[in-house]
């Protein structure tokens, strides 16, 4: 386990309910307080209980960090290899436009048509950089439709080198593996932040429900409760 934990699993809240769980549980088994707490129900379990709470939390909340570092690294390897398709793709867009006559038809097809202006004429909308949402499918959708669309396809005849499609779709295809990795790394990191949150909400309620019997077991003992960190309730 890291030794500085960062922010992304966790956040100031987690961090403290782990403390308070923490102070709490370990002032149970003083005994000053276990007397005082057993007429109302206080199991001496309880604070073993809430301290396997706090550490389910604390690893969650490692999951969820690691799992955002692996998905930040893919996210990065796949933008990364995607950056040299970016020009020959907007090249080969602005050529289809030209060549296409602004047919928002066949420009919706690949991914070009944004909407219309006043005057019913498409407007064009290029991916400027890789890291835009849906980059990587729409350069996908844009060399099959280059490649397989007949219209699109005959369009391009002689006017654009075929070479450079083939070659910059090949590219493409070959970078698939990156894009599930990184889609996999996304749905890691998004389970694991439900994991953390489910934990976090756990300790909460059961840090309420204790907090709440030693209220009533403690009400005349403001420095016992202070003691079992109740002050910043």
């Amino acid at each position: 386990m890291p030794t500085e934990p960062t922010i992304i699993g966790f956040t100031q809240a987690v961090r403290d309910e782990i403390r308070r769980i923490r102070t709490f549980s370990a002032g149970l088994g003083d005994p000053d307080v276990t007397p005082r707490m057993t007429p109302y129900g206080y199991d001496p379990a309880a604070g073993q209980s809430g301290l396997i709470l706090a550490t389910a939390l604390e690893e969650a909340a490692y999951n969820m960090q690691e799992t955002f570092s692996q998905q930040l690294a893919a996210t990065d390897d796949l933008l990364q290899a995607l950056e040299p398709t970016l020009k020959p793709a907007q090249n080969l867009s602005r050529r289809l436009v030209t060549l296409l006559g602004y047919d928002s038809d066949l420009l919706s097809l690949l991914g070009l048509h944004s909407s219309r202006d006043e005057d019913g004429e498409s407007i064009v909308s290029i991916p400027t950089a890789v890291d835009q949402d849906g980059y990587f499918t729409w350069v996908q959708n844009l060399y099959n439709r280059a490649i397989n669309h007949p219209e699109i396809s005959a369009a391009l005849e002689g006017k654009y080198p075929a070479n450079l499609i083939t070659e910059q779709a090949a590219l493409v295809a070959s970078l698939e593996d990156l894009d599930i990795t990184q889609t996999q790394a996304i749905a890691r990191a998004q389970w694991a932040t439900e994991q953390r949150d489910e934990a976090l909400q756990e300790a909460r309620q059961w840090r309420s429900d204790a907090y709440d019997t030693a209220e009533m077991a403690l009400a005349d003992e403001g420095q016992l409760k202070q003691f079992l960190g109740m002050g910043d309730r």
